[in-house]
């Protein structure tokens, strides 16, 4: 006699599940943050250049110093971005839980009020004199694309998951 572990339709997914997506958000989401604000930085670094006049040699450098930037932002990527990418894991997690579905929606809507918080964090510790819109956008960037990427790859992961 065969038994069938699949849940029934009006169980919520198990903690595991829960643990699982709150963990991907909690690892991954530095990490694709911190790319999203040294790509930034980067473009506004090329933008500057070529609006300053032409310049051959700039993919060159760039291309080394978007490493180097990254390699050297990662701690800070984590220190600082980690509280906000657990939250917004477990408050996906949490909708998925309640939902039975991955939201895109709801971790672009945590995302940004989290961006809103940790701008207030960030006007209080930043200097408004230099470079402090520059500190908006790459928070922005990081948090928004962090969000998406994460969502999707969660989606991927869990959509088809059935605990056995």
């Amino acid at each position: 006699m065969t038994r069938n572990t699949a849940q029934p339709p009006d169980t919520p997914p198990g903690w595991g599940r829960f643990a699982g997506i709150a963990a991907l958000y909690a690892l991954l989401g530095p990490l694709v943050g911190a790319i999203a604000a040294v790509g930034l930085l980067v473009l506004i670094d090329v933008a500057t250049v070529l609006g300053a006049g032409p310049g051959d040699a700039a993919g060159a450098v760039h291309g080394r110093g978007f490493l180097l930037l990254l390699a050297a932002g990662l701690p800070v990527a984590y220190g600082v971005g980690l509280p906000s990418s657990v939250a917004v894991g477990v408050i996906v997690a949490l909708r998925d839980r309640r939902q039975r579905a991955i939201s895109r929606r709801a971790a672009l809507a945590a995302a940004l009020a989290l961006w809103v918080v940790m701008s207030a964090v960030a006007a209080l510790v930043i200097s408004t004199r230099g470079g402090f819109l520059a500190w908006l956008g790459m928070l922005l960037a990081a948090h928004v694309l962090a969000a998406m990427v994460c969502t999707w790859v969660a989606r991927r992961l869990f959509s088809a998951w059935v605990p056995s």
